[in-house]
């Protein structure tokens, strides 16, 4: 499965596309740019969750170029 993470200049993610299928692309907004991934496949359920915790749980960094999925701090207290 492909996953699309769109996101800002500061790595918020502002939107998840999934697809099934290979021959697929997205296109950002302007001001938003794409990390695409690999991912394997999953269920409707599983892939619901996953893109949720995408959502609430992680960033992307780029660093040199190159961008990445990392997990966000946790928020103190």
């Amino acid at each position: 499965m492909k996953v699309f993470v769109i996101h800002d200049n500061k790595g918020k993610i502002r939107g998840v596309v999934t697809s099934l299928m290979d021959n697929v692309g997205v296109k950002a907004a302007r001001g938003m740019k794409v990390h695409t991934m690999e991912k394997e496949d999953l269920e409707s359920a599983e892939r619901r969750r996953y893109v949720i915790d995408l959502h609430k749980n992680f960033k992307v960094e780029t660093t040199s170029g190159k961008s990445r999925v990392v997990q966000r701090p946790r928020k103190k207290s």
